[in-house]
């Protein structure tokens, strides 16, 4: 089977071995062939391609999952940022709210 000619490359980008990579190709291919019908047409290589790096990005998680303080950060982050949203959002509920009960009220009658 054709490896493709970066596979070495995404799998030192991933931290994982190039015999590991090589069998996540081949599973690539495997979902590629299935999911396209195709063997060896440009549709059937994009498939490919993508499973790989997909299958290449879960390897990685699984191999180097992120450390506990990352998380935090980022959810302390995440909050900061979205903290002058907040009273537009608040708004909005009231606003849909109001409308769900008007909407509903209507149908009773």
């Amino acid at each position: 089977m054709k490896t493709a000619k970066m596979l070495p490359w995404l799998a030192r980008r991933a931290a994982v071995s190039d015999h590991r990579a090589e069998a996540l190709w081949i599973s690539a291919c495997g979902q590629a062939a299935s999911e396209t019908g195709e063997h060896d047409n440009a549709c059937y290589w994009g498939a490919a391609k993508e499973n790989l790096l997909d299958l290449l990005e879960g390897e990685r998680q699984r191999t180097q999952p992120l450390p506990a303080g990352r998380l935090l950060l980022m959810r302390g982050h995440v909050e900061h940022c979205s903290a002058p949203a907040r009273p537009y959002l608040a708004l909005l509920r009231v606003a849909l709210s109001t409308r769900a009960i008007a909407a509903h009220s209507g149908e009773s009658r």
